[in-house]
């Protein structure tokens, strides 16, 4: 066998594995780590996917490299009216890559998390959708880290509040 089949043949195992791994194996193991991570586990009262994953997303653009996403978590409790509390978080994603932690076809998300909240809340605002808003000073103590994709980002610790107009 000539030495460019054996580096053709290397190169598509390698791809096999890799196509194994990254669509096969790494989702089950992302759910049970999903399932058994500490800081995952006091998350008081969010849905979860089909998949058993917390959150499920809403995108917003046309643009499926570069969009703004946005996952709400419905929660048990109310409030006065009797009406669901939600939850959400929103961040940008500014291009498609393959995950640092699996592998994986991912959006990488752009590091600045506090820019993508004010956007989220300023076009609340602005549509007349928001009865009120407010803010929480140092709410997250960890004022940066990374993704489960890897990517890094980074917060000024503050908790925007938005109570949705009610219809």
């Amino acid at each position: 066998m000539s030495r460019k089949k054996r580096v053709a043949l290397l190169i598509a195992a390698v791809l096999l594995v890799w196509a194994v791994v990254a669509y096969l194996v790494m989702p089950d193991a992302w759910e049970w780590y999903v399932g058994r991570h500490p800081a995952l586990e006091d998350i008081p009262d969010v849905t979860h996917t089909a998949a058993g994953i917390p959150g499920d997303p809403l995108n917003v653009g046309d643009n499926p490299r570069k969009r703004h996403h946005v996952r709400f978590w419905r929660s048990e409790k109310t409030d006065p009216d009797g009406r669901p509390l939600w939850i959400g978080s929103a961040t940008y994603d500014e291009r498609v890559g393959l995950s640092h932690t699996t592998g994986q076809v991912t959006h990488h998300i752009a590091a600045d998390v506090d820019a993508e909240r004010d956007h989220l809340l300023s076009n609340l605002e602005a549509i007349g959708e928001l009865s009120e808003a407010y803010t929480i000073d140092d709410f997250h103590k960890t004022r940066q880290g990374r993704n489960g994709g890897g990517d890094p980002w980074h917060t000024d610790g503050r908790l925007l509040v938005g109570v949705i107009t009610a219809e």
